[in-house]
């Protein structure tokens, strides 16, 4: 059994991203922490082109050029990625 490494580890707005290209598939698994003790807030599957939407719409909330949706209450009120997932992917 072969342990999967993430392929990209990124800052998004508050949040460490992990991402792992799901071998044999077009799915990306797209796993979000707190950057600061790495705890879990959130794992998605995402096609290639939600996983560009979603990208974009980072981009452009970054730029402060689109809303994006704030966890309340948590040090840096960082995106919530949950909710940002569903708006952006219309689910």
């Amino acid at each position: 059994m072969s342990t999967m490494m993430p392929t990209t580890s990124v800052p998004w707005m508050g949040n460490r991203v992990e991402m792992w290209q799901l071998e044999g598939t077009e799915l990306t698994a797209v796993e979000w922490r707190r950057p600061w003790n790495g705890s879990m807030r959130g794992f998605r599957v995402v096609s290639e082109d939600e996983l560009s939407m979603v990208c974009s719409a980072v981009e452009e909330a970054t730029a402060e050029l689109r809303p994006a949706p704030r966890l309340e209450g948590v040090a840096g009120n960082p995106l919530d990625l949950e909710a940002f997932f569903d708006e952006v992917l219309d689910r």
